[in-house]
Parts: C-alpha cells; structure tokens; sequence
C-alpha cells in the first residue's frame, strides 16, 4: 500500500486586526503618534493600554495631562517597545484617587424679593420665621429699619433748645478771632492808597 497522499493545507487567511473600541482613552492613545513617531501603536496595544489610560481618566486627570505625562523625557533613539514603555509610566506614575469631598451644607433659601414702602429699593426678605407679617407692618428694608432705629434714639429738636455749641464750634466773627478792633484795623489797611 502507498502512503496516502499528503495535501497541503489551505492558505490561511490573513488575521483580521482586532477592532478597535472608541473611547477617549483609546483616541488619547492614538494620538500619541501626532506628538512622537516613536509612539506609534498597533491595534492590539492601543486596547492593551486603554483600561490603564481609562484609570487616569477616570481619577479626574485631564486628557492634556496624560498625553503630556506619556511624550515627555522618552528615551533618546529609536523606542523599541513603546508599548512596554507607556505601559510601566501608566502603571507606575498613577496618581492617588482625589479625596472625597465633605457633603455640602444645604444652601440657605432666600425669601422672596419685595419692595420697601419707604425708598422703593428691592431688597430680600428675611426668612419666614423672623419676618413679620407684611399686611400688619409696614415692609422696610434694612437700610431703613437701621436709619428708624437711629432716628428713634436720636434726641428730639425741643431738647436741644438750650444747648450752645462749645467755642470751637462757634462760625463767623467770633469763630475766626475777627473782634470789632480787628475788623477797624482791617478797613483801614483797605483804605489806605497803594
């Protein structure tokens, strides 16, 4: 009997590349090339990379930033495996998680604006509670319920009758020393020819 005769197999099909998933961490990736020709990837890196570039991203660091993180200070001449490269900077120079921020306090919920019946001038209301009721009062705004209060405190014009203001605050003549033997010798300087 005669061996069977040995048939070649059939040529295999070039292998389709794995197909790229878009994602901003995979055209960040992509991109590296624009930046150095040294870091040109393959397909089958970029998605090797991607999750790496993805926990980054994904810890608040801005997509600038980790390009500029990935080009700079590369090794001068030819980078043969650029790949490995990127990889052990994406690994190895990951940035801490940033902290949780403290829950923020609710904030404060202003009343609605309404108008001063004395000025006219808009103003915020004060909160519910400590606000009075606008149709048993009249409705002030801060400015005028401060100068009310000054004004309440102040004494009134039928107190202040009797009062003389000190010698320092005195006007005219009296204040500026002009007495009567003054203004004489001052008209008479006038009177004289020059």
């Amino acid at each position: 009997m005669s061996p069977p005769p040995q048939v070649a197999p059939p040529p295999r099909a070039p292998a389709e590349p794995p197909a790229l998933a878009p994602s901003p961490a995979a055209d960040l990736l992509c991109g590296l090339r624009l930046a150095d020709a040294r870091l040109t990837l393959s397909v089958r890196d970029v998605n090797r990379l991607v999750p790496a570039v993805s926990a980054w991203l994904d810890r608040g660091v801005p997509a600038a930033h980790v390009a500029r993180t990935l080009v700079s200070d590369l090794p001068d001449g030819v980078i043969f495996r650029a790949a490995s490269l990127l990889e052990h900077r994406l690994t190895e120079w990951l940035p801490p998680p940033l902290p949780l921020r403290p829950a923020e306090e609710p904030r404060r919920v202003r009343g609605a604006v309404q108008e001063c019946r004395l000025c006219g001038l808009p103003f915020a209301s004060p909160s519910e509670a400590s606000a009075p009721a606008p149709s048993t009062s009249l409705v002030r705004c801060p400015r005028c319920r401060t100068a009310d209060t000054w004004t309440a405190a102040a004494p009134r014009p039928s107190a202040l009758r009797n009062v003389q203001a000190p010698a320092r605050l005195r006007t005219g003549a009296a204040a500026s020393g002009r007495t009567p033997a003054a203004r004489a010798r001052s008209g008479a300087a006038r009177a004289l020819p020059r």
